[in-house]
This record gives C-alpha cells, sequence and structure tokens, in this order.
C-alpha cells in the first residue's frame, strides 16, 4: 500500500484534541471503553460491526440537510461514495468479529495490530449499526477524510449509543480502498487538521454529541453501563452485587467485629486448618461487607483458613491475607465437581445474547455469543457460572442469562 507521508500522530491531532477532548472516547479495558464518547483522535478504538438491527430504540444524527451545503462543492457528503462505504462497513464488521486478518488487508498502520487491544476493546460490545459516512475529498488524489456515524450495542443493553470518529481512507495501486493509519506530516496533515476543524465536522460532532447525551438520559441501564465503564468496573455485573451469590443476601444487614469489653473486636488465635467453600463465595481484604473485592473462592474448592475476626474468617488468598463470611465455609468438601461446579445434567435456554468463555471468569477468553433462545446443554452449575457444552466444547456462561 502506498505510505501517505511520516510523522507522530500526537503532532497530526493535537490542536484538534484539545479543542475536541470532551468527545473522545477510547476503550481500553483497564483505561475503559469510551469509544461511545462520540469522537477519537487518529488512533480511534476497534470492536465489531454490522448495518442490520432489532427492535431497540435509535437515537441519530440531526438531519443530514443541517451540516450538508450545496454552495460548498468541499462540503462534506453523507454516503456519496459506495465503495467507501463499503470499506467502512467491512471494518466495522471486522471489529465485531476481532477478525485481524481482515483489518490487516484493510489498513495500513506503522506497525502489527495489537490482537490483545482489539480482543478487550471489543468484549462489551455485541453490534455497531446505523453506519453513515461523511466524507470529503483529500489533497492528494485518491484520498478522503471520512467521518463514519455509527450506533453502538452494548452488550445486554437495549438502546444504542451514537458515535463517530474519523478515518483517512487511500487508494491502492489496483484501485481497491485501504484506511490508512499511518502517521502523516506536512499538507496532508495541515489539511486533515482542517478538515476536522471546520464548521461541518463540529456542526456533526456536536450532533452526535447531543444524541449521546439524550440516550444515556432516556435510558438508565446505558447510563449504568457507560458509568462503569468509567470507572474500570466490570458492567455485566449486576449492580448491587460484584456478583450475586447468597453471601449478598446475608450481609444486608452489614455484620460488625464483635468486640470486648475494652472495646477491642474479639479475634481467635491463628491456627491453620483446611476449609471448603459451601457455594461461590466473595474473598474481601477486609471483614466487611463494603470490602475491597479480592476474588472469588468456588463451590468445593479449598482454602487455608489461619483464624477468625467476628462473623468472618481469616484466609490465605493468593498469597495475601483476606476474609471470607464464615458462615459460607465448611470443614468438610462439598459434593462438586473437580472444577467447583455442581454436577448437573439438563438443557437451559438463553434468556438474551450473553458471552462464551474459556473460564469462569470476567477475565476468561470469549470463546463467542451465545445468541437469545438457544438451547444449550448444561453440565455444570454454581451460583455465578454454568459450564455448558456447545459446538462440541466446553465454555462457561453466567448463570443470570440461562433458565
Amino acid at each position: 500500500m502506498p505510505n501517505m507521508g511520516k510523522s507522530s500522530d500526537n503532532q497530526n491531532s493535537n490542536d484538534f484534541l484539545k479543542r475536541y477532548g470532551k468527545y473522545i472516547g477510547v476503550i481500553a479495558v483497564a483505561l475503559i471503553l469510551i469509544i461511545i464518547i462520540v469522537f477519537s483522535g487518529k488512533k480511534q478504538d476497534d470492536g465489531g460491526a454490522t448495518t442490520t438491527g432489532v427492535n431497540t430504540e435509535v437515537i441519530g444524527l440531526p438531519d443530514a440537510k443541517e451540516t450538508e451545503t450545496t454552495e460548498n462543492p468541499n462540503a462534506l457528503k453523507e454516503d456519496a461514495y459506495p465503495e467507501i462505504n463499503q470499506l467502512i462497513n467491512t471494518y466495522f464488521t471486522a471489529l465485531r468479529d476481532q477478525d485481524v486478518e481482515t483489518l490487516s488487508n484493510i489498513m495500513e498502520t506503522n506497525g502489527e495490530i495489537d490482537e490483545e487491544k482489539i480482543r478487550k476493546e471489543g468484549e462489551y460490545i455485541e453490534d455497531y449499526r446505523n453506519i453513515k459516512c461523511y466524507t470529503r475529498e483529500g489533497i492528494v488524489e485518491g484520498t478522503y477524510i471520512v467521518f463514519p456515524y455509527y450506533d453502538i450495542k452494548f452488550l445486554n443493553v437495549d438502546t444504542l449509543a451514537p458515535s463517530m470518529i474519523w478515518l483517512y481512507v487511500c487508494t491502492n495501486e489496483d484501485g481497491s480502498l485501504y484506511i490508512n493509519k499511518s502517521t502523516f506530516d506536512g499538507e496532508v496533515a495541515a489539511y486533515i487538521d482542517e478538515v476536522c476543524n471546520s464548521e461541518e465536522a463540529k456542526q456533526l460532532v456536536e450532533g452526535v454529541e447531543s444524541s449521546f447525551a439524550a440516550a444515556m438520559e432516556q435510558d438508565e441501564t446505558l447510563a449504568q453501563f457507560v458509568t462503569k465503564l468509567r470507572e474500570g468496573a466490570d458492567p455485566t455485573v449486576p449492580e448491587e452485587t460484584e456478583p450475586q451469590t447468597e453471601e449478598t443476601q446475608a450481609e444486608t444487614e452489614e455484620s460488625q467485629p464483635e468486640e470486648n469489653n475494652d472495646g477491642e473486636e474479639q479475634q481467635t488465635p491463628q491456627t491453620e486448618e483446611t476449609v471448603y467453600a459451601s457455594q461461590t463465595v466473595n474473598v474481601r481484604k477486609s471483614p466487611s461487607a463494603d470490602g475491597e473485592m479480592a476474588g472469588q473462592l468456588y463451590a468445593g474448592e479449598s482454602i487455608q483458613r489461619i483464624g477468625t475476626e467476628g462473623d468472618w474468617s481469616k484466609v490465605i488468598f493468593d498469597g495475601e491475607e483476606c476474609y471470607i463470611k464464615s458462615e459460607f465455609l465448611t470443614a468438610e468438601q462439598t459434593q462438586t465437581a473437580d472444577d467447583g461446579f455442581e454436577a448437573v445434567d439438563q438443557y437451559v435456554e438463553a434468556l438474551q445474547n450473553v458471552r462464551m468463555r474459556k473460564s469462569p471468569s470476567t477475565e476468561g477468553e470469549i470463546i463467542g455469543t451465545l445468541d437469545g433462545g438457544t438451547e444449550v446443554h448444561r453440565t455444570g452449575y454454581s451460583e455465578q457460572w454454568s459450564r455448558i457444552e456447545y459446538e462440541g466444547e466446553t465454555c462457561y456462561v453466567a448463570s443470570e442469562f440461562l433458565r
């Protein structure tokens, strides 16, 4: 593919990012996913795409007539280049499917595509819909500055999130198009900056920002989902628990450690013994229902208890002293499978689209999506996760989404 110039992305987009930083969203798990915030710099986010939809509420752009001007031949044109629309749809489809091979074929970058970044950024995105392309020709023949508008369909959220990025599209020697994510300098960089700072671009961005705000206001589920993403939390975990276990039901009234007559907490001497989880239970860093989560102990798993503090057992978890509510621990191993799941033999149905993973954890590798209404064979069950057989593979699905 031809190279359109050399410099740094920071140099090219610095001023633009300063002006429009409030629109920018970057989804990067530890950083976390806000590509829905309407605009991105040159390194925009990756996820997945399609133009088909379901019966969900769509809050879109203002009427295109507000942003197009017939007097200006250089105005941004809506869906004026079918081959560009096809390229952008292919791009979003590949992101949705995490199809690195296709992305490599339609993009030019300064290095290799980061597969792990693509996987993490698309973890909570189910679909990309209602794609439109607002395009202006570049100063080099066969190049285009494209502002794709699209709606993000988040996992288990009905209302779509209006979004927009910008892309630089170039032409190969054989006439095919590709997305150029290399660096630019000189006149090319200056012209891109000029287009991105134009009144038309500002109107587009402001329109998407307004639509996004309206969607958040209209749908509390979307607002909570986005808030959790911004905070770095797992947005698929129910609001009141980290995940739901019977432990949280027993902790509706926070239990306080017992005190002796001197006002000091009663603690038993440290004695080491092996205990087992009677069900999936939260492990915390302090003996309190509000204590920071350190992880989970699955039903049937063993752990070393070194003491107690009130209603809590002090345990060694991942090499650290942590706490588990004592009522969920037993000295005798429960009858569960080796992986901590109760063995079952039943067929269940997915309540809605839900991720399938290789391990029972929100950090587990995603195998694919189980479509709502699909019947699967469940072979193991815990409070949070179900072990299922799907197309000859063993995988795990959150139990709350099965019935």
